[in-house]
């Protein structure tokens, strides 16, 4: 599966950005340690499906979220199959 308008062929993960969450510890942050308490908003606190696909990332509605390199994805790791020693796909192909 892929988000309408995007291609196939990519990577469904995690898209962590700044939203009502993050918003809040930066305003809690600044009224507790003023200006820098904002440092908060360098580590963004929401999380959000994506799908990565050539260079870009997409949520799960297809609106292009920006290029790969500028927006904060994390791939899903996928399980393998019951039985298996590894844990995850990753760590299958690694071997």
């Amino acid at each position: 599966n892929h988000p309408p308008g995007s291609p196939k062929g990519g990577t469904w993960g995690t898209v962590k950005y700044v939203g009502s969450t993050t918003q809040i510890y930066a305003c809690l942050g600044c009224l507790c340690l003023g200006v820098p308490g904002l440092l908060v908003l360098c580590c963004p606190q929401d999380e959000k499906d994506g799908y990565a696909v050539n260079g870009k990332v997409y949520d799960a509605a297809g609106t292009q979220l920006g290029n790969a390199t500028d927006v904060k994805f994390v791939p899903e790791r996928r399980p393998v199959a019951t039985g298996s020693k590894y844990e995850t796909e990753e760590e299958a192909e690694e071997e």
